[in-house]
């Protein structure tokens, strides 16, 4: 189970998950913004600790990352 302060530190990798001189992939601001009203939904429960809605969005978060491009940098070389 994940804890909301794993949550949030992958949201905090991000900028560090470019190795120097890459480009940064174009901002999509429809997208941003369809991704903040996901994590936000009622359908994610509150993301409590131990939730099925906190699994469900780190789940998300981690396929953005990898859509991105983006490198894995968790627990054993994995997304989470």
């Amino acid at each position: 189970m994940f804890h909301c302060s794993r949550v949030a530190a992958l949201a905090l990798l991000v900028p560090l998950s470019f190795a120097a001189g890459e480009r940064l992939p174009r901002a999509d601001a429809r997208r941003y913004i369809d991704d903040v009203k996901f994590l936000s939904s009622p359908e994610l429960q509150g993301r409590g600790a131990g939730s099925e809605g906190l699994e469900r969005a780190a789940r998300y978060i981690a396929d953005r990352f990898r859509s991105l491009g983006l490198k894995p940098a968790g627990d054993s070389g994995s997304w989470l």
